[in-house]
């Protein structure tokens, strides 16, 4: 086999042999110990430089010079080094126990690692006194360190030890480059050597790649077969033995060579566990005796299992430490049983989030003093029932102890509220930073109690109406919010509905509304119901023309957002604005962690209490938080091609729950939205068209006008604030 015929190289070092001498007999040790008289001195390193083209590459950097022992061959070292150190660089590989010879090679521009396993090792010698002189001479940028069953309850420890003495051994630099830096590896030996305790094998990585770096050596991917070998026709050959490429190399003591190539190629060679050595060294089979069931295989799967979960553990915390919102599902139970909700599928059961389970979301994301706001939303279920009024009432406590500022929001059907319940809402508003609450009603009586019922089928709008005249005066009417859902078994009295929030609740009890269409419909509307919505949102426009429904809360109905005026008939980027998309996360009582309340629980990607972490955590933030396209699953249309994009919820989970893909949207969503932002382009475009910045300006001054005539004569501000109200909703065109 001629040594111009190889065809690939690794070519960044090359490793020479010194031959086999060495002061040391570690138990695990793979060299040849026949031979302990070869020496390889500078006639057949001059003779290999000569000969072979890849040690004379201008592409080589480095020589390594290895052994045995590098300091049991001081003349042939000295030697080199004298004649070659100003043209290559040289690593020297050394257990440092002959640590003034050691010292002598450092007199020349070399690089130096140092065999180190800890204070208890299989070496039989401890060389952390010695490695302290090796750093003196500032050519100590590598150290290595062999897990044996002598060392590995002690790993951290010994690392730590190492970091503390030597930090720069892990610094991006020196660990971008090739033998340098910590490195860390499994012993490999035969079966028998092994006993390793499993569990604390998993501790000592854990610690190590948490505490100390993930980029060690042992912890990063080997790229394919090792450094110290080519493929050729599908054969394996390398120098490492010799300096001649002969067809053995690496295997000239390998007693049944077809057997460790078949080995390999069957368990290792398209293995998934790159983390192994074995999975780049078919040599590695002889070493210990065969692959199959093998406990170093075990080893490397625990390893590769840490690193797994630490990568998503890291994941998760960037993604945890980068919120400021979260939503407690403090109860999955609900005394409503509305026929259109999201969740009524759901497994429904009683139980309520504990303190302790409080007390570790307050731990992992408010636990940091900085000045940013901090948003808690409860949701449910229906967080306010009896049930939850313990938990609620220890979150005050825990607001008030928190050093964060934390606003706090209620997402709530507003049908039980007790004395108790008016109380914890004057305590909780005078905890957080910020309150807020929003009431779920769909329509006046006649449509909301068709759909917004009871367990036991009853209405709940009256109950619910009378609740929302107890809470407003404790939460105010400017924190209120009034959500409606618009399906077809209520869409028949919208008009009705604008005109009741207009006469009866805006401005007395609630300051703000928003109006959602039925998330759980699919399918695409039949020529029956397209023309029931434009009856009905035409009836809106004739009510507002007629000022029986206030200007806002049409704009509200109609859904219309200020990005529709702003980049209609523009290409331009959609941002959702809830759930995964903004970094929020959801946490169920149990602490289970999702990434929106609309996820059902087996799509939790954490547990705060048991430490487990989803094997689909990357594919839930790749899924669901990246900017794919969308499209209309029945016409194909690009959502980003669509005009009325900014009046479209387009939240992905609900397309994937509905159609099994994130970028597929319903018919009905597409249908519905369009239908109803023509109607409204059609007819109230020019009423609620932004004002321009001149006309924002004017406004602010109209304003400063009525406060300066409140201030001539307070006894006037009944009558200005008539006036005020009046003017706003004839300006309501300001976003």
């Amino acid at each position: 086999m001629s040594v111009n015929n190889i065809i690939t190289l690794q070519d960044k070092y090359i490793e020479y042999y010194l031959g086999y001498r060495c002061n040391l007999r570690c138990t695990y040790c793979g060299v040849n110990k026949e031979d302990e008289e070869c020496s390889n001195g500078i006639d057949k390193f001059e003779e290999v430089l000569k000969n072979n083209k890849y040690f004379n590459s201008e592409k080589l950097k480095k020589i390594i010079l290895s052994g045995g022992e590098v300091t049991l061959f001081r003349k042939e070292v000295l030697e080199i080094l004298e004649k070659y150190s100003h043209k290559y660089t040289f690593l020297l590989i050394s257990n440092a126990v002959e640590i003034d010879t050691l010292l002598e090679y450092c007199k020349y521009p070399i690089e130096v690692t140092v065999s180190y396993d800890g204070h208890n090792n299989d070496r039989g010698f401890d060389s952390f006194e010695n490695l302290k002189n090796v750093h003196k001479t500032g050519r100590l940028k590598g150290i290595n360190v062999t897990i044996s069953n002598s060392n590995y309850k002690d790993l951290y420890k010994t690392c730590k030890e190492i970091i503390e003495l030597y930090p720069d051994l892990i610094s991006d630099e020196i660990m971008n480059n090739d033998n340098q830096g910590l490195k860390i590896e499994i012993v490999r030996q035969v079966k028998e050597f092994y006993n390793f305790d499993y569990e604390i094998f998993r501790e000592q990585l854990t610690k190590l790649y948490r505490e100390i770096s993930p980029k060690l050596h042992l912890f990063t991917k080997h790229t394919g077969v090792c450094g110290n070998f080519w493929e050729y026709e599908n054969d394996l050959v390398c120098n490492h033995g010799t300096g001649d490429v002969d067809g053995k190399g690496c295997f000239q003591t390998v007693n049944n060579l077809e057997t460790v190539i078949y080995e390999y190629e069957k368990y290792c060679r398209n293995c998934k566990n790159t983390i192994c050595y074995a999975y780049g060294c078919p040599v590695t089979g002889e070493v210990i005796g065969g692959y199959k069931d093998h406990p170093y295989c075990k080893l490397n799967s625990v390893l590769q299992e840490v690193i797994e979960y630490e990568r998503k553990r890291a994941l998760l915390l960037h993604h945890i430490k980068t919120t400021n919102y979260i939503e407690l599902i403090l109860t999955e139970n609900c005394n409503m049983a509305c026929k259109h909700c999201f969740e009524k599928d759901f497994i429904r059961n009683k139980n309520v989030m504990t303190k302790e389970t409080l007390d570790l979301i307050f731990d992992y994301f408010i636990k940091e003093d900085n000045d940013k706001v901090f948003s808690i939303n409860l949701f449910g279920g229906e967080p306010i029932m009896p049930s939850t009024l313990e938990i609620r009432n220890y979150l005050v406590k825990k607001i008030k102890e928190s050093k964060r500022k934390v606003e706090v929001s209620v997402v709530s059907n507003t049908f039980s509220i007790t004395d108790e319940d008016l109380q914890w809402l004057k305590d909780i508003k005078d905890a957080a930073y910020y309150f807020s609450w929003q009431t779920s009603i769909d329509s006046i009586e006649e449509y909301n109690d068709k759909s917004r019922i009871t367990i036991n089928g009853n209405g709940t709008f009256n109950q619910v109406f009378e609740n929302l005249k107890k809470i407003s005066p404790i939460i105010g009417k400017e924190y209120i919010n009034i959500n409606s859902v618009v399906t077809f078994e209520n869409i028949n009295g919208l008009a009705e509905w604008g005109k009741f929030l207009t006469d009866n609740i805006f401005n007395k009890y609630a300051c703000a509304c928003s109006f959602r269409t039925d998330q759980t419909r699919v399918q695409e509307m039949d020529l029956k119901e397209r023309c029931i919505v434009s009856e009905e949102y035409n009836k809106v426009i004739e009510y507002y023309r007629k000022g029986l429904i206030a200007p806002e809360i049409v704009r509200k109905i109609f859904n219309i957002q200020e990005g529709f005026y702003r980049f209609k008939n523009q290409k331009t980027e959609f941002v959702p604005s809830c759930g995964i998309c903004n970094g929020q996360f959801t946490i169920n009582y149990n602490g289970g962690l999702l990434v929106c309340h609309s996820f059902t629980d087996d799509m939790i990607i954490s547990n705060l209490k048991t430490k487990y972490i989803s094997d689909d955590i990357y594919k839930i933030y790749d899924t669901f938080s990246s900017p794919t396209e969308q499209y209309n699953a029945k016409t194909k249309e690009l959502c980003s091609e669509c005009n009325y994009r900014f009046n479209c919820i387009r939240c992905k989970l609900t397309h994937y729950t509905q159609n099994g893909d994130v970028n597929i949207v319903s018919p009905f969503t597409c249908e519905y939205v369009k239908q109803i932002s023509r109607i409204f382009e059609k007819y109230l475009w020019y009423d609620f068209y932004p004002l321009t910045p001149e006309e924002r300006e004017e406004f602010k001054l109209d304003l400063l006008e009525l406060q300066k005539l409140h201030d001539e004569d307070p006894a006037n501000q009944e009558i200005i604030d008539t006036i005020y109200n009046m003017y706003k909703i004839r300006r309501e065109r300001i976003w």
